[in-house]
């Protein structure tokens, strides 16, 4: 996945990824259950600290566009999605709760 940051900006480099991630999942780009990367993948991709994209991937959960579930990644959870709902994971041709 290609996240587009500047490192001279002065907004720090966690911000600048969760700000692309919302918009890619606020616009539909990525549908509710889709996995994201595991942070460590995302992070050598990226060619930065895991530890930023874990926080960028935390931002997204307070702002509950994201579900994290340990040992099994981080999802897109639909906008406005009640915490009692749990996010939808899509696995080949049909979908299965997480």
């Amino acid at each position: 996945m290609h996240i587009p940051f500047d490192r001279r900006s002065g907004t720090p480099l966690h911000i600048q990824i969760q700000r692309h991630l919302e918009r890619l999942i606020l616009r539909g780009s990525f549908p509710h259950g889709y996995k994201l990367p595991a942070s460590r993948e995302l992070a050598r991709d990226l060619g930065v600290n895991r530890g930023t994209v874990t926080r960028a991937y935390r931002g997204l959960e307070t702002e509950g566009l994201v579900h994290s579930h340990i040992g099994q990644g981080t999802f897109v959870r639909r906008p406005g999605l009640t915490p009692e709902e749990p996010p939808v994971a899509e696995t080949g041709a049909h979908r299965t709760k997480v």
